[in-house]
């Protein structure tokens, strides 16, 4: 019997294995990858309650332009990211977002549930 990992961004999206092999799978869990790299930024930088706090709702990426003074096509360039990831702690922005984030339903995780536990 197997395991089925689904690693999707969305919530609430189900998959149904058909027979034959449906009779192999033992459960299916879905780890929900959201949330968008801009929001795991917002964590990291401990801007969180502030953004959850505006009236308009921003998408994290021009928030976070408009908090750092940077524009939003840079934030969401392969370097800025890159280079982001150097100087901050991504495992430590997933597992934040997980406390933060609303609760997910019966067989979902958070991305932070796939990170190894240290001892």
């Amino acid at each position: 019997r197997v395991v089925v990992l689904v690693i999707q961004d969305r919530k609430g999206v189900k998959y149904s294995i058909k027979n034959p092999y449906s009779e192999k799978v033992r459960f299916i869990t879905y780890a929900i990858t959201a949330p968008e790299v801009e929001m795991l930024m917002i964590h990291s930088l401990g801007y969180y309650e502030d953004y959850k706090k505006q009236k308009t709702k921003l998408k994290p990426s021009t928030y976070l332009s408009n908090k750092i003074k940077t524009k939003t096509a840079t934030i969401k360039s392969k370097e800025f990211i890159q280079d982001f990831w150097l100087k901050h702690d991504l495992a430590s922005a997933i597992k934040t977002h997980k406390q933060k984030a609303q609760k997910l339903g019966k067989d979902e995780i958070f991305l932070a549930d796939l990170l190894a536990q240290k001892r």
